[in-house]
């Protein structure tokens, strides 16, 4: 599904299930097209980045979750220009 058809809260969703796989977590069930797909897209709409990031950051406090760190990884690895080969070379 293209990123635009997706709601804020699907963003969040796939975006915890990322994040989850780097902290050692179930794979994600993003594709490599579907994740550059969001990394694109977020990257070039920043109004819907801060309100997917908000909404998440709200759900990680409520999970007793460090909101901090999940941002940072957002900026610094999953929307960083060389994330998607970084996740294409993982086995």
């Amino acid at each position: 599904m293209p990123p635009t058809d997706l709601t804020t809260v699907l963003m969040v969703n796939l975006l915890s299930d990322a994040y989850q796989e780097v902290q050692g977590g179930v794979p994600s069930s993003l594709t490599p097209a579907e994740r550059a797909a969001l990394v694109e897209y977020l990257g070039g709409h920043p109004e819907k980045k801060v309100a997917v990031l908000r909404l998440w950051q709200e759900r990680l406090v409520w999970q007793r979750s460090d909101p901090e760190s999940a941002a940072s990884w957002l900026d610094n690895e999953f929307l960083s220009p060389d994330s998607l080969t970084r996740k294409e070379a993982r086995p």
